[in-house]
């Protein structure tokens, strides 16, 4: 399975780059079909059959319209497929009859001609569209489409003609996380309300002043954190409460804070105040932009203690015990910690997974074993330790993740875990510095 991309591919300066680049901005992430991959797609097999058909849109854009292998109709809409007895006229939409069938999945392909030379052809009456498969010594294959009908034809490499990009689907790829990130599957936190976890806890370097995310769900600094300071140049990823970086009215908010006074960690000076709402840029992912998470400021946040009680105590249908302490044997490395599964969950073939608090090797699973369950939408939270001032304990037997919600003048809430048992909403003084992973809406 492949994922179209939304537009043509074309040169700089003919549309807008939005974030960074409007297809990731990363190397190797599209790549072109092969002639046999259009003639599948295009085929009458048993995933394809039925799923293309000629259409103009708003009684100007002519084009093909492909449709996705799930595929529903939109209410009140119609669609006939083929090559079509009339032509571009067989399917016809407004602009918002097409809004809806895109939102449905389907593809639009425009009559965008070719190009030979510096000479211009058939615009508004056919499309070319390469693949990445040749055709003789001076010839290469293409998917082409007319009135007359669509088939895969060779011609002239030196003809220029359109180029339509795919990424090959997650499951094919074998992925959990998008290129910013987050994760693919979603997980409930509340009865109306979903989000997407982060690929890794976060971690800061003071001297270049970056966030980013770890680089596998596993992986946390351990003892490093105890080298914390402003001129320290390695990474932390144990942090006091509320400590982004954003001079919040606190007197400790410099994310390599280390004052033990619980008062030091009020947003605006008061103990009442969460990191939401007024001083939302307290939370990690609010105030920053995280380096491998999209590098814009504002995508990302902290789960308050509500939404971790609900993903991990809640005896919702999405929910009910889909979360369990693990442990990954990684390069003949041991890394343990909590396991948590996503809403739309299904265990892969010749595995197994016991939930609840029956202790780290509950759930032992090689590398092999575990990239299948992350494959499949499993998170992992390590056990990553806790600090108290430059003092950090409990690295690979305690896990302490924090929420954006405070409690007392002395704590704010967090979730905790250790080889017997499992708090989903615990609470500790404002100093302690525990781990932070973050979540997307």
């Amino acid at each position: 399975m492949v994922l179209l991309a939304a537009a043509m591919l074309c040169a700089a300066g003919c549309t807008k780059p939005d974030d960074g680049g409007n297809g990731g901005n990363g190397n190797g992430m599209w790549r072109t079909l092969t002639s046999d991959e259009w003639s599948y797609l295009l085929g009458s097999n048993a995933n394809r059959n039925g799923k293309y058909g000629m259409a103009t849109i708003q009684g100007i854009y002519k084009g093909l319209v492909i449709l996705p292998d799930e595929w529903v109709l939109p209410n009140g809409l119609s669609f006939t497929s083929g090559d079509g007895d009339n032509g571009f006229a067989t399917n016809s939409y407004t602009i918002n009859e097409w809004q809806k069938m895109e939102s449905a999945g389907a593809l639009f392909m425009p009559t965008t001609g070719s190009r030979s030379g510096s000479s211009l052809s058939n615009v508004g009456t056919s499309g070319r569209y390469w693949s990445s498969s040749y055709y003789g010594s001076s010839s290469a294959y293409f998917m082409g489409f007319s009135s007359g009908g669509v088939g895969i034809n060779g011609n002239g490499r030196f003809y220029g003609f359109s180029v339509r990009l795919v990424r090959d689907s997650r499951e094919s790829r074998g992925e959990a996380f998008d290129e910013n990130g987050a994760s693919y599957k979603e997980f409930s936190v509340s009865d109306t309300s979903t989000v997407r976890f982060s690929k890794g806890n976060l971690q800061y370097n003071a001297v270049m002043d970056v966030w980013r995310f770890a680089a596998k769900q596993y992986l946390c600094i351990g003892d490093g954190n105890a080298n914390v300071a402003q001129d320290y140049n390695g990474w932390i990823d144990l942090f006091g409460w509320g400590t982004s970086g954003w001079d919040n009215g606190a007197n400790a908010w410099q994310p390599w804070s280390t004052s033990t006074t619980s008062s030091d960690y009020y947003p605006g000076g008061e103990y009442t105040n969460n990191l939401t709402g007024d001083y939302a840029e307290a939370d990690w992912g609010v105030h920053n932009p995280i380096n491998n998470g999209g590098n814009k400021a504002g995508k990302w946040r902290t789960l308050t203690s509500d939404e971790w009680n609900y993903l991990l105590n809640s005896a919702s249908v999405a929910r009910g015990n889909k979360y369990g302490l693990a442990t990954l044997i990684v390069n003949s490395k041991s890394y343990t910690g909590v396991a948590i599964l996503p809403d739309d969950w299904t265990l892969p073939n010749g595995l197994t997974f016991t939930p609840g608090y029956n202790g780290f090797s509950a759930n032992t699973y090689t590398t092999a074993q575990w990239q299948q369950m992350e494959s499949a939408g499993a998170l992992f939270l390590p056990s990553a330790g806790y600090r108290d001032g430059l003092s950090v304990n409990g690295v690979g037997t305690d896990g302490a993740y924090w929420s954006s919600s405070s409690l007392n003048e002395y704590d704010a809430l967090f979730v905790g875990f250790d080889e017997d048992s499992f708090y989903p909403r615990a609470n500790n003084n404002r100093p302690g510095a525990f781990s932070v992973r973050l979540v997307r809406d």
